[in-house]
């Protein structure tokens, strides 16, 4: 198992000016899986207490901005340019510093769905009409006054941006620093109960994995749901950057195609599993609390629970010694109430269709 430290570290680097610039909108997103929201940012508030910490000049929003819900062009930079087997976070500053390449990285960011209307090359000359015409096309879809600067001034932004990062890089380094279980993250990622999850997710992107302990590995503090894998061009070798708590999300990284009214009704409809579903509505509770809980043997209890589980209506949230708890999966619930809406609609149209 190889780690490089430097991809977590930059990755924070970026994550640290997104959520600084865009905390509403992303406690606002939805994920598509449960997710504790008051404990996403602990590190980041953290980070925010100390008296050291750094504010990024306003010019630079334009690198950490959501543009159309897509990953800001920072991190998607990152994940086009950055060698996660190799790089460390001073060649990548590096390749930022090669302005012409980076620059017309982040115009194509923004102007890609706009090349019928517009040069690229042109704006990247700094036509003063061309440049003009693609801050209109944008302002229809977002507000430019952070923008101008940065098409009018980009060399200059580009300093600041490096200037900045290079002040930022020790802050992010110390904190990881202090940090001991970034190792033990990467242990419970390649588990053998992790690792059959995590090729049922991603079985067309996962069949020349063979030996999860033989990749590389990283980790990000600010971002504790990311699971982003990098492949290696000349070899079978793959490259992840794990956010801290990635394994609690894995499970519900799942496949709901199987779910029908059949399904539904068998896992809402058996009394003892909505009594199950009763107790887990009032707080996360592992198979012995239960067990107790509804006066049955730990036996009859684990087969109802491994039911539900394969069934996707509860989750795994955390393990405390030889106990899991589980909780309801809202994702399964929203799923399975549009599933009984529309059968129902629909029979009763085919009913009332006879009448």
């Amino acid at each position: 198992m190889h780690i490089n430290e430097s991809v977590g570290i930059f990755y924070d680097m970026i994550y640290y000016n997104l959520i600084y610039f865009n905390r509403k909108y992303i406690e606002l997103k939805d994920y598509g899986f449960y997710y504790d929201r008051d404990a996403f940012f602990i590190n980041y508030d953290t980070l925010r207490r100390a008296r050291n910490h750094l504010d990024p000049p306003p010019q630079l929003f334009p690198f950490f901005c959501f543009y159309n819900d897509r990953p800001c062009v920072m991190t998607e930079f990152l994940q086009d340019a950055f060698d996660f087997f190799h790089d460390t976070i001073d060649s990548f500053l590096a390749k930022l510093s090669d302005k012409a390449s980076f620059k017309r990285f982040v115009y194509s960011y923004y102007l890609s769905d706009f090349l019928e209307q517009l040069s690229l090359d042109e704006v990247l000359r700094r036509d003063g009409e061309s440049i003009g015409k693609a801050l209109a096309l944008l302002s229809k879809r977002i507000d430019i006054e952070q923008f101008t600067y940065m098409f009018y001034h980009f060399n200059e932004v580009i300093n600041s941006l490096v200037t900045y990062l290079n002040q930022l890089k020790p802050f992010i380094e110390a904190f990881h620093s202090t940090q001991k279980n970034k190792i033990q993250v990467v242990q419970d990622f390649i588990s053998e109960d992790n690792q059959v999850m995590v090729r049922k997710c991603w079985p067309d992107r996962m069949d020349d994995l063979v030996h999860f302990e033989s990749q590389t590995y990283s980790v990000s503090l600010l971002n504790k749901y990311l699971i982003v894998r990098q492949r290696s061009a000349d070899k079978n070798k793959h490259a992840f950057l794990l956010g801290y708590d990635c394994c609690s999300v894995l499970s519900q990284i799942v496949d709901y195609s199987s779910m029908s009214v059949s399904t539904v009704m068998e896992s809402l409809g058996h009394r003892v599993k909505l009594e199950i579903l009763t107790k887990l509505r009032e707080k996360d509770m592992t198979v012995s609390q239960l067990g107790r809980s509804l006066n049955l043997a730990r036996t009859s209890i684990s087969r109802y629970i491994e039911d539900l589980y394969a069934e996707l209506v509860i989750l795994k949230i955390r393990k405390k010694g030889s106990e899991i708890y589980y909780c309801i999966n809202p994702i399964y619930l929203r799923r399975a109430k549009n599933i009984i809406d529309e059968y129902l609609d629909q029979f009763i149209l085919d009913v009332e269709s006879k009448l």
